[in-house]
């Protein structure tokens, strides 16, 4: 039984509709899910050899001490203009947003929050230096 303190906690979400009552064939499956044929064949794809760098992995104790003794100025040294906007390119990297997402970012602080004519190029630079750094951080 659900109690009301855990609905309150935010463990459990009572649901009453339609779709979560009980029915005569609760679980049947009408297709299968195997091969209609033994001659499929799993094969090793060579198209996917790019290699992603991945952020570590850490605790949140471990992030705030991260950004607390000396990440954040690391980041907002490497921000030149987009310093100001550090917590948002934080939040970014934090989230393990790809290289893209933050050249894109960028681009839009520029266009919204600095009110300047765009420019690609050192977006992508700033951006790919500053997600270098934080991934070998």
């Amino acid at each position: 039984m659900t109690s009301a303190s855990s609905v309150l906690r935010g463990r459990w979400k009572f649901v009453r509709s339609a779709s979560t009552r009980l029915n005569s064939n609760g679980g049947v499956m009408k297709s299968s899910v195997r091969p209609r044929s033994s001659s499929v064949r799993a094969t090793v794809s060579s198209v996917r050899t790019v290699v992603v760098p991945t952020a570590s992995t850490r605790a949140a104790n471990e992030w705030r001490d991260f950004w607390r003794d000396g990440g954040e100025r690391a980041l907002a040294a490497r921000l030149d203009e987009f310093e100001p906007y550090s917590v948002r390119v934080a939040t970014l990297l934090g989230s393990n947003a790809p290289r893209r997402a933050l050249v894109a970012e960028l681009a839009r602080i520029r266009e919204h929050e600095l009110r300047t004519s765009a420019d690609p190029d050192r977006d992508a630079e700033i951006a790919s230096r500053v997600y270098d750094w934080f991934h070998a951080a």
